[in-house]
């Protein structure tokens, strides 16, 4: 089943857009970014060129890289992975055809 992700999303009170766009050398110190979360422009950014089926767990991540910008919470990458990953699996479970 297709996600349909928000055109914006409100992350702790605070309205972010949601673009699905190829990236572009402004976008991104890092050439290997797929979602980048900007909390200046308030902006999740979700790279086009990556297939479909990740789209939602590049979303998820960047939310979750919101949620620790916002609060301050100094997690590491690898922890902001392992939560996106989570989110995403109890969310397909819960939302999409494949929990039946």
């Amino acid at each position: 089943m297709k996600w349909n992700l928000p055109d914006t999303i409100y992350i702790l009170g605070v309205l972010h857009t949601v673009e699905i766009r190829p990236f572009d050398e402004s976008d991104a110190d890092e050439s290997m970014a797929v979602g980048i979360y900007k909390a200046d422009g308030r902006q999740i950014l979700i790279d086009a060129t990556q297939p479909s089926h990740l789209h939602p767990e590049i979303f998820l991540h960047e939310i979750t890289e919101g949620v620790n910008s916002i609060l301050d919470l100094n997690l590491k990458h690898y922890q902001i992975c392992a939560m996106g990953l989570g989110f995403h699996d109890v969310f397909r479970n819960q939302l999409t055809e494949e929990a039946e």
